[in-house]
């Protein structure tokens, strides 16, 4: 249950000592307490995990130096893999940073248990990282608009300047306040509105619980993993696709990678199935908490099987996910997410992965990064790539994650060597056709935005 982010920066002049003394400068502070701890697992059923001070805690344990054989990313995509898929320590703080040098670029891989914080929360300790070494830098307008949060000063100018707000407010409170037949009528709605989105998230889960994935299923579990990632995409091409088909995009994205696992099965004659289920991991973090922590919870997302329609699946996955807005299937999927890590031993593992893990194709996590450039020990990070773990074994951890205008999505999954599926390269194969079918889309969407007239402007070239 790993997380990470890969960092690739545009300088070639990178002093890692530095960035070393940063990081370890940052850990210290009393915010980042869970990165200076250690897990302890309780025993019994009931028993709950805490976590406890490393009283030996030293950078030296959590930074290392990896010298890459040549420039190519072929050799980035193996080193990554192999520091990815190993193990942590679990006398240590589970968490460290791998300087990666040699490649065609100075890079970082920053890895961490997902028990000490979600992909969201992760990002934000790099904003407040980043903020702290430049006081001039404004954090709130490093985050896009899904998790920015309103700083003080902020406040105090909307406070000075917005009279028109405080005008409203006063009326408001003039207002006749309701009777008690309409609070009652209001707290009835909430009750219906509740259970039918509770009757919602049953419906689908009983759909998921009895489903038997058939595509990608091997008869062997594999530690050995592999990564892959696409090239960077505009995100002012991926709104112009949304605009078009009236999705979101989020839509655009999932659907780009549920078409290009589908080209990936079929070309390896494994599809089987006649739809996939997607995790989708949703957060739940207030917009003004900035702290490294877990706060999500997930949505069970079926998309069924479209071919080369692209429309077809595009307002497939869009229907499904207003369904599932409209289901309570977050909160109850909190509530059991929330009692499993509390008490862990309660529910064998075994037992929750084989009824619900082995379903699922995919987890697909959209984080939104910095919506600007920023620099680490005073030079600019030219790109992000986030990693994930799977669910289960033998399916995919897919990140879509958006850095200063450009989308990016990575892939993780297992290496099984001579297997049709999981052979070395396939996270690679399916990044590479995830571009080929984001391209698809975008032409389908130029072509209908100005009536057939061919336009290349927006497509990222190989």
């Amino acid at each position: 249950m790993t997380v990470a982010g890969l960092y690739t920066f545009q300088d070639d002049e990178m002093d890692h000592e530095l960035v070393k003394a940063q990081i370890a400068s940052f850990v210290s502070t009393p915010n980042q307490k869970r990165s200076r701890q250690i897990i302890v697992q309780g025993v019994s059923a009931l028993d709950r995990p805490y976590w406890k001070d490393d009283e030996k805690f030293s950078i030296e344990n959590h930074f290392r130096v990896v010298n890459l054989k040549d420039t190519s990313k072929k050799e980035l995509l193996e080193q990554v893999s192999i520091i990815h898929s190993s193990e942590f320590d679990k006398s240590k703080p589970r968490w460290e940073a791998v300087w990666l040098q040699g490649g065609r670029k100075p890079a970082m891989l920053l890895r961490a248990h997902h028990s000490i914080s979600d992909g969201q929360g992760f990002v934000r300790g790099l904003l407040t990282f980043v903020a702290s070494l430049d006081p001039n830098v404004d954090i709130a307008s490093l985050q896009y608009s899904a998790g920015r949060a309103v700083t003080e000063s902020k406040i105090d100018a909307e406070k000075s300047s917005n009279n028109k707000s405080a005008k409203a407010a006063n009326n408001n409170s003039q207002k006749k306040k309701p009777s008690t037949f309409q609070n009652f009528f209001l707290y009835c709605m909430k009750i219906f509105f509740f259970i039918y989105g509770t009757y919602l998230a049953l419906k689908n889960f009983l759909k998921l619980l009895f489903f038997r994935r058939k595509s990608m299923q091997k008869n062997q579990i594999s530690r050995s993993k592999q990564v892959g990632w696409s090239t960077e995409v505009s995100l002012d091409s991926v709104k112009l696709v949304k605009n078009v088909f009236g999705v979101s995009v989020n839509d655009v994205l999932v659907s780009a990678l549920a078409g290009a696992l589908e080209t990936f099965l079929i070309s390896k004659k494994e599809l089987k199935d006649n739809s996939f289920w997607f995790m989708i991991p949703t957060s739940l973090r207030n917009p003004a908490d900035w702290s490294v922590s877990n706060q999500s919870t997930v949505y069970c997302l079926n998309i069924p099987i479209a071919g080369s329609d692209h429309k077809k699946r595009l307002g497939s996955l869009n229907k499904k996910m207003k369904s599932l807005k409209s289901s309570s299937e977050p909160i109850w999927a909190n509530i059991f997410q929330s009692l499993s890590m509390r008490y862990p031993n309660l529910v064998p593992q075994l037992a929750l992965d084989y009824s619900i893990g082995k379903n699922f194709a995919a987890v697909v996590t959209n984080v939104p990064g910095p919506a600007e450039n920023i620099k680490w020990a005073g030079k600019k990070i030219e790109e992000i790539v986030a990693l994930i773990p799977q669910a289960y074994s033998n399916s995919l951890g897919c990140a879509i994650y958006t850095y200063a205008g450009k989308v990016t999505i990575s892939i993780m999954m297992d290496e099984i060597l001579n297997d049709s599926c999981f052979d070395k390269g396939a996270a690679q194969e399916i990044a590479e056709l995830f571009d080929s079918n984001f391209n698809e889309m975008l032409e389908m969407a130029l072509a209908k935005k100005v009536n057939g007239d061919e336009i290349k402007s927006h497509i990222k070239s190989d």
